[in-house]
């Protein structure tokens, strides 16, 4: 017996420790019913727990996400459902305009709604969001952007296709596309014919002053003249040097020193921002270098010095009525019938506006441009910069202005630097649209010049008839010379226009002092581009008989008169002039009116001499509207005073400008014309006359017409009709005319050539390696479709490396190709991607297209006409199948994206599921387990107890 250890009561204790843990572990189970409470429970368990315990939760916020996405394609499938309803009605309504018991007039009040229809398809493709995120711009597939406006990519899905292994193949990236084209064929129509149109020359009877003069000897004594050229100071006529002012005036206030607007030889008009130079002097004329619309004008007659410093006029948008009542911008500085020594101050800029020349100095003029110092011969700037139609130094346009007024005048540059630019059809230095240049001589100073479009450099501006009147001089200086883009020569003529009179001194140009360049076929000294007419090339051996130059800047060369008495005898002419009624002869244009044309129109047939043409225009005007075949629209305004000619003029322009196809054409003029289709028409007779070379009468003494005592042919009686010609081939460039059905009728405009598309080739690559992307890929019109990835479609310009020329000949446009048209385009995947699984990649991506009016194709839709609506029909059938396909795609995500849904809440009730057999607990085994722990536990516990007792009995030992 041991008292120090007590084996059975630590062999108790052990057990009874043991116990209470494992029943300690049953009550932590039977609260949490979890049989895995902590890592310790079951370290392999507890982790494949937790793991599926995560996926669990990753596919409940799965299962949202793709609920979402279900949202999203539900809204958008509603906002086709209205799209494809509106195309329903559209389609509705072209059918109803193809019906000829419709008029044109009810044609246009069809294709005011389906305007707004179209209207409102754009703003439901715009507009229609989910959570701020567009859904029907094609945003939702793919982005994208190109270096032409006129290409454009339409979304009909995205960039993100599947190849053969099940791989996904993104197709985003910069890409170059090079377009060629084979020309197809524009449309021309005629009218009906206009039966009273006529031109002719008449013989009427005038009153006119002959002359006679009277010869008689006579003998008396005379003061006769010897004229003698000095060099003297410029003065304003008859001044003395001492006595020589300069008046200062600040064209940015209109002011002089002393605060004034007006003064001895000059005015400021503030209402229309003029400053009047009227009467000889010397005027320094000075600015602050900022742009003001104030401008100058130099009035007839008047000589004057005019010092230019640091002036800076824009009158681009700056207009006043010219004598002939065109409402037009004003010229910066405008000479008229004066002369002007100029002297440059500083930098000086004149720009005008629209038909106006920069420095306008017509013809009648003389402008001697100087440095501002006789021994700086490049000291002082100007540039002059012409608006469209006219020179940057010289003339204006002819179209609104008398021959004189638009001509060139006399040009003289004898120093200073000068940039001059002409507008569009302008000249650099010389002139306007379709008038002659003038005289243009230099002799010092730095010179620049450069013509727009069709005209030269420093001469002729285009076409001015088979031989140019420039006469250019050049005896010094530096002088640049570059011809307009399209065939104007660098020194000499514009488009079709000849050389003219050119003299340089000879070793200039071999010396570098002349560098001309001439362009698209202009010679670089000589003719413009196109030009058929005989002439001399120019050749620098040849051209070397130059005048001497004027009088140095600051002094002009006078003539001055010594007289003495003499005694002379001389024939005496006296004139008598008397008034007498002559028949001469005169052209007169008898010409249509549009109310006379529709009354005799062959369409009013039965109705001739009817009312029909006045009572149409009874409110004093109609509408007409030219639609193009791209959805284009242009109005025009018919009065009944509006001859043929004026008619012909607005649709020209109509076509030109509003519908565009200028751009296209190598003329802005014949897209409508007048032609006479019956050769020279009924000939018409006067009575015989002697005559002159140029046509004037020959009198006899007495101031009668000497008659040749033949008829002789003075004209004929036409009977024209107009032309209505595209420059763009195909459906696009078609023309069709629609408003009151009698004007229609009146002017009978049928089809005589057919239209037939372009066929174009693209090449693309890509932008940075050059790796071809597609070749050799056709098509007819100017959409590609499927040309990068399979559904995005390719527009490029209808009109791609291709100009149409005008052909005198068949009296039509000629398309032909002109270079390789090139564009870049950027693409970059924007599709809509839904996490459909709980872990990485798991998604699902949808890709939606643009469901706008261009991106389906509608904007070509109108129903003005018969035939155009009949086109509509299938341009809106293919949209509706195009928008049927977007719905079924989306019904297809939707599909997928239910059984998505019902295999993610699948997957998750069975991981659920899983984890439960791994981590809960199995209550009835764990309560038996409990109570066999309870049980053992108070066991152990008596025994301890009794075990404790057992020391007791050595106590007995001692009894």
């Amino acid at each position: 017996m041991r008292i120090n250890n007590n084996l059975p009561a630590l062999n108790a204790f052990n057990s009874l420790n043991a116990t209470n843990t494992s029943l300690q572990n049953a009550i932590n189970a039977l609260s949490t019913g979890l049989r895995i409470n902590s890592s310790a429970d079951d370290a392999a368990g507890f982790a494949i727990a937790e793991r599926m315990k995560v996926q669990v939760s990753g596919l409940e916020v799965a299962a949202r996400n793709v609920q979402d996405g279900a949202n999203l394609l539900q809204v958008a499938e509603g906002a086709l459902g209205q799209t494809n309803a509106m195309l329903q009605r559209m389609r509705e309504l072209s059918i109803q305009a193809c019906n000829d018991s419709l008029t044109s007039q009810d044609r246009q009040y069809l294709q005011l709604e389906i305007d707004e229809l179209k209207g409102q398809i754009d703003r439901i493709a715009d507009q229609t969001q989910f959570n701020k995120k567009r859904i029907l711009d094609g945003s939702s597939g793919a982005l994208w952007s190109s270096s032409d406006l006129n290409v454009k990519a339409r979304i009909n899905g995205g960039l993100v296709t599947v190849d053969e292994f099940g791989q996904k193949v993104n197709h985003e990236g910069n890409f170059r596309i090079e377009v060629t084209a084979e020309p197809g064929q524009a449309q021309v129509q005629k009218s009906s014919p206009f039966l009273s149109a006529s031109s002719v020359e008449r013989t009427v009877t005038e009153t006119i002053e002959v002359t006679f003069t009277r010869t008689t000897i006579t003998t008396r004594t005379e003061i006769v003249n010897e004229e003698e050229e000095i060099i003297v100071p410029i003065l304003p006529a008859g001044g003395d040097p001492e006595e020589a002012e300069v008046l200062e005036i600040n064209i940015n206030t209109g002011q002089d020193s002393t605060g004034a607007t007006s003064g001895k030889g000059w005015n400021y008009d503030s209402s229309t921002g003029r400053l009047n130079i009227t009467g000889d002097g010397r005027y320094r004329i000075t600015g602050t270098g900022e742009a003001t619309t104030n401008h100058v004008v130099v009035e007839p007659g008047v000589t004057a010095d005019v010092y230019l410093e640091n002036v800076n006029i824009n009158t681009e948008y700056t207009y006043e009525f010219t004598p002939k009542g065109y409402y037009l911008p004003c010229a910066a500085f405008l000479m008229d019938d004066a002369t002007v020594n100029m002297y440059l101050v500083g930098t000086n800029i004149l720009q005008s506006g629209e038909h106006r020349a920069g420095l306008e100095a017509p013809q009648g003029s003389t402008l001697i441009i100087n440095s501002s110092a006789v021994d700086g011969a490049l000291e002082g700037e100007l540039r002059a910069v012409g608006g469209p139609h006219a020179s940057g130094i010289g003339g204006c346009c002819s179209a609104f202005f008398d021959p004189p007024e638009s001509a060139g005048g006399n040009v003289i540059i004898r120093g200073g630097t000068i940039h001059a630019t002409g507008g569009d059809y302008g000249a650099g230095i010389g002139g306007g649209s379709g008038r002659d240049a003038g005289t243009i001589e230099i002799y010092g100073g730095q010179v620049t010049a450069e013509g727009g479009w069709w005209s030269a450099g420093i001469g002729s501006s285009y076409y001015i008839g088979d031989e140019a009147s420039a006469t250019v001089i050049i005896g010094g200086g530096q002088v640049t010379a570059t011809g307009g883009e399209w065939g104007g020569a660098g020194i000499g003529g514009g488009a079709y226009s000849g050389a003219g009179t050119i003299k340089i001194a000879s070793g200039l140009v071999s010396g570098g002092s002349i560098v001309a360049q001439g362009r698209d076929g202009g010679q670089d000294i000589g003719a413009g581009v196109g030009y058929t007419g005989t002439y001399t090339d120019y050749d620098d051996t040849q051209n070397i008989d130059v005048p001497d130059p004027p009088a140095p800047a600051g002094y002009e060369t006078r003539t001055i008169t010594r007289q003495y008495e003499v005694t002379i005898e001389e024939e005496t002419e006296e004139k008598v002039t008397i008034s007498k009624e002559v028949e001469i002869r005169k052209t007169v244009i008898e010409e249509t009116t549009f109310v006379d044309f529709i009354t005799q129109s062959p369409a009013r047939r039965g109705l001739t001499g009817s009312s029909i043409g006045e009572s149409l225009l009874s409110a004093g005007s109609q509408t007409l509207t030219i639609t193009q075949g791209n959805g284009k629209t242009a109005e025009i305004t018919l009065y009944s005073t509006d001859t043929m000619s004026e008619v012909a003029a607005k649709i020209n322009d109509a076509i030109a400008g509003t519908l565009g196809q200028a751009r296209y054409a190598d003329t802005q003029t014949k897209f409508c014309t007048i032609e006479n289709i019956s050769g020279n028409g009924s000939p018409v007779y006067t009575r015989g006359y002697v005559r002159e070379a140029d046509g004037t009468l020959v009198l006899d003494g007495n101031g009668n017409p000497i008659e040749t005592g033949e008829k002789e042919l003075v004209g004929y009686q036409t009977t024209p009709m107009l032309f209505v010609r595209s420059a763009i081939p195909g459906k696009d460039g078609e023309l069709y005319f629609s408003g009151d059905q009698d004007l229609l009728n009146a002017l009978g405009l049928n089809t005589i050539q057919e239209s037939s598309e372009n066929t174009l080739t693209a090449n693309v690559f890509d932008a940075h390696s050059g790796q071809v992307v597609a070749s050799n890929v056709k098509t007819s019109g100017s959409e590609f479709v499927s040309l990068i990835p399979p559904e995005i479609d390719i527009q490029v310009d209808m009109m791609a490396g291709l100009r149409s020329n005008w052909d005198e000949t068949t009296k039509r446009f000629i398309t032909a190709g002109r270079d390789v048209y090139t564009a870049m385009l950027h693409l970059k995947n924007n599709g809509t991607i839904f996490q459909t699984g709980a872990n990485s990649g798991e998604d699902f991506m949808i890709q939606l297209g643009d469901s706008s009016c261009d991106a389906l194709n509608l904007s070509r839709v109108n129903v003005l006409t018969r035939e155009t609506a009949s086109r509509s029909i299938g341009l809106i059938d293919r949209a509706i199948s195009r928008l049927s396909a977007q719905r079924a795609k989306i019904g297809a995500y939707q599909n997928a994206l239910e059984h998505t849904v019902s295999n993610l809440t699948i997957s998750s009730a069975n991981l659920t599921s899983a984890e439960s057999r791994i981590r809960d607990a199995d209550m009835a085994s764990t309560m038996t387990d409990f109570i066999r722990y309870q049980i053992l536990n108070q066991s152990g516990t008596s025994m301890l107890a009794q075990a404790n007792q057992l020391p007791q009995s050595v106590l007995s030992l001692y009894q």
